[in-house]
């Protein structure tokens, strides 16, 4: 690294920064990779990160969206989602639901499985871009198959969430149609029932009309109902 050999100074930095093989020192990893990024992709991501949240330094919003902007310029996709970040919250440059929706996008089609949680979040709320739950839950499912903990987190609730829905229209539809109208299973739709030798002219439970209503809990009206048919 003191010899300028640019990937030797970045993974200084790294070790400063890991506290591998000496004492943790973020003010030293931030030299060494701001001396490597000149020529060090990897080492001006870090620079860009460092700034935004104030490692080793104080926190440079200005700076770090610059370094992102240039980065992300040059197709360096995991500054895509930093750059999505920082334009949702207007830190270092002005706040832009549709442009940090934009990255969020570039991000999760580049794999980044954070961007992918970001990009579902907004689509899931209509933040920044048309809500779409359906794409929402297909970038939700994507970023919680890489690992991505709040992603998890969001399936499980949501399948947990379909799971009782699905019980519940379930019950609704067997409630329903239990109270629906039915043909007279007596008259089948004739108004008149036929039993052994005796005819019953207009069945008690349709009136004549082939057609009764459930009597789930109307006890009087069943036993109103038997009477009629004698």
């Amino acid at each position: 690294a003191l010899q300028n050999v640019t990937d030797a100074a970045y993974l200084l930095g790294h070790l400063y920064e890991q506290g591998k093989g000496v004492e943790v020192d973020l003010k030293k990893a931030l030299e060494w990779y701001e001396k490597a990024a000149s020529q060090n992709d990897e080492a001006k991501i870090n620079v860009a990160i460092f700034y935004l949240h104030g490692k080793g330094t104080e926190q440079n919003y200005k700076k770090a969206f610059l370094l992102f902007n240039e980065l992300a310029k040059k197709e360096m996709t995991d500054s895509y989602n930093f750059l999505g970040y920082m334009y949702d919250n207007g830190l270092g440059t002005s706040e832009d639901e549709a442009e940090a929706c934009h990255w969020y996008r570039k991000g999760a089609e580049a794999d980044d499985r954070v961007a992918q949680y970001n990009l579902a979040v907004a689509l899931w709320t209509g933040k920044g871009v048309s809500k779409n739950v359906e794409e929402a839950l297909s970038w939700f499912r994507q970023s919680a198959s890489k690992g991505n903990n709040h992603a998890i987190e969001f399936v499980k609730q949501y399948e947990e969430w379909e799971r009782q829905e699905q019980a519940r229209k379930a019950e609704e539809r067997k409630r329903r149609s239990y109270d629906e109208p039915r043909i007279c299973p007596g008259c089948q739709g004739t108004g008149r029932v036929l039993a052994g030798t005796g005819k019953w002219e207009n069945c008690g439970l349709c009136g004549g009309s082939g057609i009764f209503q459930s009597f789930q809990g109307r006890w009087n009206d069943v036993m109103d109902a038997l009477d009629n048919m004698w």
